[in-house]
């Protein structure tokens, strides 16, 4: 399993971890797609000059020659001085279609619930939001943005507490927000948990969704089985955890895919992976 461990001050979700331009085609010595300064040239800049020579006529021949990518896609560093995209942008390359500002509101109740349960999971007790406010200057925007937001969602609604209470038991929690790459595929992720569910090796994801469609959760399920396949050992459940806002109680009962789905999951996720590389050359 290859696991990043950034330092503190790393914030893979800001600006200087997206790229918004990229050459027509990837360096046809190097075959860095992200290599600076190619000007629209067969080889990179620093090729050029070190006078390498191009090993292929094409870096990616089943580049459509788009320049552009979506601006919003996401990458994570690699580990190995380039980046890769991330899981979500793999699956929603173009974004989502959904206003905004209504988008942002129920990001940040996302986030809010992912931070406390991630809490909860390293230090036995679940923070209340004046907790979450005066420890982490870098979670009061996202209260901000849930207290001033038009839909004034209530994120209590979300009931972690009540979750555990109930099946907790039927888990382990090994691992917490752990961001996993994948050399072969070129792409990296960041997953909620890595532990058992039932005794079975699991990759678990909390979600705060009110409604879990067979489309939706058939997407919930590629996403989870990205991160399975970069782990580097065998995975047997994908699990969400559905925190549901609109449930009487605030959560519903697990909801797992095991044995050969995973597998199928997984082959579907990279049928993604590759519409994504033949269309931008990433």
């Amino acid at each position: 399993m290859t696991v990043l461990n950034p330092r503190p001050e790393d914030d893979f979700f800001s600006e200087r971890y997206r790229v918004s331009a990229f050459p027509e085609k990837a360096c046809s010595a190097c075959d860095d797609p992200f290599a600076p300064l190619n000007k629209w040239e067969k080889r990179c800049q620093p090729c050029r000059i070190a006078g390498k020579q191009a090993e292929k006529s094409l870096a990616n021949p089943g580049y459509t020659g788009v320049k552009t990518p979506p601006p919003g896609i996401r990458f994570y560093p690699s580990g190995k001085g380039t980046r890769y995209p991330s899981v979500t942008s793999i699956l929603h390359p173009e974004g989502i279609d959904f206003p905004k500002e209504l988008l942002e509101q129920y990001a940040a109740r996302g986030t809010l619930i992912h931070r406390k349960v991630e809490l909860f999971l390293k230090e036995g007790k679940y923070p209340s939001l004046k907790d979450m406010w005066l420890r982490f200057r870098d979670i009061r925007d996202t209260i901000d943005t849930l207290k001033k937001g038009s839909l004034k969602l209530d994120h209590t609604k979300c009931n972690w507490p009540g979750f555990y209470k109930e099946h907790g038991a039927r888990f382990t929690f090994d691992e917490v927000e752990t961001l996993l790459v994948n050399h072969e595929h070129e792409y990296a992720g960041r997953t909620d948990a890595i532990g058992t569910f039932d005794g079975m090796p699991a990759i678990i994801d909390f979600k705060t969704a009110s409604d879990y469609n067979k489309d939706k959760l058939a997407g919930y399920f590629m996403q989870l089985s990205a991160y399975a396949g970069a782990t580097g050992v065998q995975i047997e459940a994908l699990v969400v955890i559905p925190l549901n806002p609109k449930s009487p109680v605030g959560y519903d009962a697990p909801l797992v895919s095991t044995g050969k789905e995973v597998d199928k999951h997984f082959a579907k996720f990279l049928t993604k992976r590759r519409e994504l590389k033949e269309k931008y050359g990433i």
